[in-house]
């Protein structure tokens, strides 16, 4: 099954923060249950997911939102301490570096040195650490004396 444009990895946050900061299991509602809260403000029906056994099922995902309103700013931060890990879809996987070298080098520190696991389908298995500062410092080193010669 295609995953479309996206990369299959995610990232393993503090559950502890992140309910500190309002996340919550989303919702997996029928059509009719649906159709029955969609005056409920925003900030609600954002954690909202269609279910409907057989045809639509995103249960297995098991996910949580962080959602607020327009208004508002959540109150949780990206940080290393919220970071505890990394789930990839292959096995020593890394994003793919950035073309630009401005972007080259802005990653998020909180993703740094972090345990890394693999998905292989059945189970997670430890796969290293996801060391983004060595790979991307030796990226800037290469890229840099390249373009010097």
């Amino acid at each position: 099954m295609g995953r479309g444009p996206y990369e299959p990895w995610a990232l393993l946050l503090d559950r502890e923060a992140l309910i500190s900061a309002g996340a919550r299991p989303v919702l997996y509602l029928s059509i009719d249950e649906l159709e029955a809260t969609a005056s409920m403000p925003a900030k609600f029906r954002a954690r909202q997911v269609r279910y409907e056994p057989g045809q639509v099922d995103w249960l297995h995902e098991r996910e949580w939102r962080l959602t607020y309103n327009a208004d508002e700013t959540p109150d949780f931060a990206l940080t290393a301490n919220a970071v505890r890990g990394v789930i990839v879809g292959e096995q020593g996987w890394l994003p793919p570096s950035q073309p630009m070298p401005d972007d080259l080098f802005n990653y998020p520190e909180a993703l740094n040195e972090k345990p890394r696991y693999w998905w292989n389908g059945t189970e997670l298995v430890e796969d290293g650490t996801f060391e983004l500062r060595k790979r991307y410092e030796f990226e800037k080193w290469f890229i840099i004396g390249f373009l010097q010669n």
